[in-house]
């Protein structure tokens, strides 16, 4: 602390304990729920009824309001009709999130690093165990958890760097990079770099590649608030 200068504030944040997940993993499911909502074809009173049931099974079933951020519960409180549509498009990926939490608590296995996560799965296994969670949390192993850290960032690190269709040996990249994660028994390659769907990245059409991207960056800010990034979800720096 001597070092620092006097108006310079070291911030430190603490990993969420496993009630914590669990009630952030629960949140991120009615945000979900509500985006999905407003694209469903049900009648307004349907609808109007099923969001009330949506709310209540939050804020009353579940005591989740002081986890929401602002954002969220302006979103989760919103009159069927009235969300704009990249709010909902926001909240349809942090289904790949809230994939990380719930294989964190235990719920489902690891999502495949190039495949979008089966939403309804994913949605099923969290409402289903909500109870359970909520009363007796558990996280896998921490180093387990750092593991797929290292694995998400290295991934990251790859989809930032496409070369426009110019190969890329990735595994001896990452064998002398220690910022790289060095086990790469995670990825499935192709001329020995990463492989997206049946192709690398570097040949990667751009639709495949932005939709990679977009999922892994949810998964990464998942796995960094595990870590104790940032307390606030949403707040999560995913610049580096």
């Amino acid at each position: 602390m001597d070092d620092l200068d006097d108006d310079e504030v070291l911030e430190e944040f603490i990993p969420p304990s496993p009630l914590r997940v669990a009630r952030r993993a629960l949140t991120l499911t009615a945000v979900i729920d509500r985006g999905n909502l407003e694209r469903a074809e049900l009648s307004k009173d349907a609808a109007d009824a099923q969001h009330q049931d949506l709310i209540g099974w939050a804020k009353e079933d579940h005591d989740l309001t002081t986890e929401f951020e602002k954002s969220e519960l302006e979103f989760l409180e919103s009159a069927v009709g009235a969300l704009d549509e990249q709010s909902m498009i926001n909240a349809s990926w942090r289904i790949e999130g809230l994939a990380i939490l719930a294989w964190a608590l235990n719920l489902v296995e690891l999502p495949v690093y190039d495949q979008t996560v089966n939403s309804t799965v994913i949605m099923t296994s969290v409402i289903q165990a909500a109870k359970t969670i909520l009363q007796n949390p558990k996280l896998r192993d921490a180093d387990e958890i750092g593991k797929v850290s290292e694995q998400i960032f290295s991934l990251r690190w790859r989809l930032r760097e496409p070369r426009n269709g110019q190969a890329l040996d990735f595994a001896r990249v990452a064998e002398g990079n220690w910022f790289l994660s060095s086990d790469i028994s995670s990825f499935r390659l192709i001329d020995r770099d990463i492989a997206l769907g049946d192709t690398s990245v570097s040949q990667a059409p751009p639709a495949v590649l932005q939709s990679a991207v977009s999922c892994t960056m949810e998964r990464d800010r998942a796995i960094r608030w595990l870590y104790g990034a940032h307390e606030i979800y949403s707040e999560v720096d995913l610049s580096t």
